[in-house]
């Protein structure tokens, strides 16, 4: 397979202030490849009315570590064979809203994964289906001061749990 990074938003300088929008992301086979990563200390980032369509990885197809202040709004995921949709760890004030999230999986199949403080997820659709289930939304860890409201999760196997908070502290 492939390995790598569609957009990688790594870099020392710390920047931010990055916006990705009207892109399409295709991955056609399989892959160890994640299709936007920003892990590092970011701040005002915004990846707003982008195109996922993943036929099979390994790896979260958009990955977000360490960043503050960012937007992922208005996307929309197509994804055949990824356990992450929207992967968001150590990171706050991100807000999740306005996605179209369709994942399959062989395996646990995850749409949004949260671990995180004082995020929004709103009015998100979350079709999660994996063949030994799944997960919705799933809240973890870091769980203060966040908001989700109005999302809509369906599970179409046995096992898919639409909604879970879990704290680990």
């Amino acid at each position: 397979g492939i390995e790598g990074t569609g957009i990688d938003l790594q870099l020392s300088s710390r920047a931010g202030n990055v916006t990705v929008k009207n892109c399409v992301f295709f991955q056609p086979q399989v892959s160890a490849t994640t299709l936007l990563k920003s892990h590092g200390a970011y701040f005002n980032n915004t990846f707003w009315n982008n195109t996922f369509v993943v036929l099979q990885t390994s790896f979260p197809v958009l990955s977000v570590l360490t960043n503050n202040n960012t937007n992922i709004s208005n996307n929309a995921f197509r994804i055949y064979g990824s356990d992450y949709t929207i992967k968001v760890v150590n990171s706050y004030d991100v807000f999740i809203e306005g996605n179209r999230i369709n994942v399959t999986y062989d395996g646990n199949a995850y749409g949004i994964n949260f671990d995180g403080g004082n995020g929004t997820i709103r009015d998100n659709y979350v079709n999660a289906s994996g063949s030994a289930g799944g997960l919705g939304i799933s809240i973890s860890s870091m769980v203060f001061s966040n908001l989700v409201e109005r999302n809509e999760v369906v599970g179409n196997q046995t096992g898919v749990i639409g909604f879970q908070l879990l704290d680990s502290r």
